[in-house]
């Protein structure tokens, strides 16, 4: 089962004015007559921010949660987890909300997630783990 990442306002936003800033920090290069960088940079940033808003999501099969995040992922398996508490940190996660679930796993691991039905979410993990 899949569940795709709550998306609040303001992380999508700020996510668009750090690509926003990376382009005014590539003005230098342009100025220089490096272009080529400029351009890189600049579709790179472009990139990653479409790549975590399209691909930052959350899958439990059987016996394991998958969390993927842009080029980031990680494998947990649904056995190893001990709790599953709400939180609102503001610590990076693979997580574009702050209405999150703090998924403490394997002995001191944690890991922030915010799946949009959060009780559906809990309830695919109590079920297959």
């Amino acid at each position: 089962m899949v569940f795709r990442s709550r998306q609040d306002g303001w992380v999508v936003a700020l996510l668009i004015a750090s690509v926003a800033l990376g382009s005014v920090a590539v003005i230098p290069a342009v100025a220089t007559g490096n272009l080529t960088v400029s351009v890189v940079i600049s579709i790179a940033s472009v990139a990653l921010v479409i790549w975590l808003l399209m691909a930052t999501y959350y899958r439990v099969d059987d016996g394991e949660l998958t969390i993927v995040s842009g080029p980031l992922s990680w494998r947990i398996d649904l056995t190893s987890i001990e709790s599953i508490e709400p939180s609102r940190s503001v610590l990076a996660a693979p997580a574009l909300s702050l209405d999150r679930l703090e998924i403490r796993y394997g002995g001191g691991r944690s890991v922030l997630v915010s799946p949009d039905d959060q009780a559906a979410f809990i309830a695919a993990i109590r079920v297959r783990g």
